[in-house]
């Protein structure tokens, strides 16, 4: 019997399904060495991997860690190659600040690889230093804070008004019944209950405010011992929000908003960090010759445009600018200068003039 490579007695060939595919011949019609018989010849690029295992597709979403996933993002988002939407380098940035969140509690990741983590994110390119730097956060957190609880004691005009529950009430049911057949003046209702004056031909109820309302930008009015409530738009008016003015914080806004915790806040927590990973004075001076200028002046500028904002008004013969207004300025001018100031370098340009040793 004939070897299955060989001929048999007519001549004709075998079957050839031992000669073995290569990476450089799939299937050829000419010897090679080493090979047992003929094959076919292959298209371009035809290799053993066609013929032995086809790849799967890796397209699709894949499991991961919360570390793996961080470091991930650092390099996505420190990559200046990489295409993204200003929305998805929004996403991406928050989601790596909800991570690094997460991981300062979690048992199976090192403190030595956390902190490196942190530092790559401190070091990313425009948001580093201002979204993941250990010592600004604070400043940051105070300051995005103070903006809150501002906008949440706004109070609307009626909660400002010195006048008994009754009298409320039946200042609201008429604002409310304006223009409804059967609708009476605002004299004929109230008759002398409620004093009501003319101003620059127009009608207006006058009524005393409560104590509280010498903080409240009432009416575009502030520091008023009575608001005056356009008998024309009395539903409007009582319901327009007055917010605290650049000057009405009390208690912990107040103390949150000042200059002195706003540079506590600045300087503080990064001089802690300083401290902590250096061994010597030389070291903790040297590195805080790079970090605190930003962080000083940063503050300096904050609170400066925030000033600018109440001179401003004052300079105008306005009224007091809103408290929440004083405080975005300061917070954006704040980070707007830390974001020139890293950008240009001015801040390695400090560092180099003013630390100890080999420069």
């Amino acid at each position: 019997m004939p070897l299955p490579w060989q001929a048999d007695s007519e001549g004709t060939r075998m079957s050839s399904f031992l000669t073995p595919p290569t990476s450089a011949s799939l299937r050829c019609d000419r010897r090679q060495a080493g090979l047992l018989g003929r094959g076919q010849q292959g298209f371009v690029g035809e290799s053993a991997m066609d013929f032995y295992m086809q790849p799967g597709q890796f397209a699709g979403e894949y499991a991961t860690d919360d570390y793996t996933a961080a470091v991930y993002l650092v390099h996505q988002l420190s990559s200046r190659d990489e295409q993204m939407s200003p929305r998805e380098y929004q996403d991406a940035a928050m989601l790596l600040r909800k991570l690094l969140e997460k991981l300062k509690h979690a048992a199976n990741v090192s403190v030595e690889a956390l902190q490196s983590l942190q530092q790559a994110a401190a070091n990313i390119p425009g948001i580093g230093s201002l979204m993941f730097s250990g010592g600004n956060l604070p400043g940051t957190i105070a300051a995005a804070a103070g903006g809150v609880m501002a906008a949440a004691q706004s109070k609307k005009v009626s909660d400002l008004l010195d006048m008994t529950p009754a009298q409320k009430s039946k200042l609201h049911a008429w604002a409310n019944s304006r223009g409804t057949p059967g609708a009476q003046s605002a004299s004929k209702t109230f008759k002398g209950s409620i004093k009501i004056i003319s101003k620059g031909g127009q009608l207006f109820f006058e009524v005393p405010v409560t104590a509280v309302a010498k903080h409240y930008k009432l009416l575009g009015q502030v520091g008023q011992s009575v608001a005056h409530i356009p008998v024309g738009n009395t539903r409007a008016a009582l319901n327009q929000k007055a917010p605290l003015h650049a000057d009405g914080a009390t208690g912990k806004l107040k103390l949150l908003g000042g200059p002195t915790v706003g540079i506590a806040l600045a300087v503080g927590p990064q001089a802690f960090l300083d401290y902590s990973s250096s061994t010597t004075t030389t070291e903790f001076y040297n590195a805080s010759v790079y970090t605190q200028p930003t962080n000083v002046i940063s503050a300096l500028v904050g609170i400066g445009a925030g000033a600018a904002v109440t001179a401003g008004a004052a300079a105008l013969a306005l009224p007091a600018a809103p408290l929440v207004l004083v405080i975005a300025v300061g917070y954006f001018a704040g980070v707007l200068a830390q974001y020139v100031i890293i950008e240009t370098g001015l801040d390695r340009t400090v560092g180099n003039a003013l630390r100890i040793g080999d420069k």
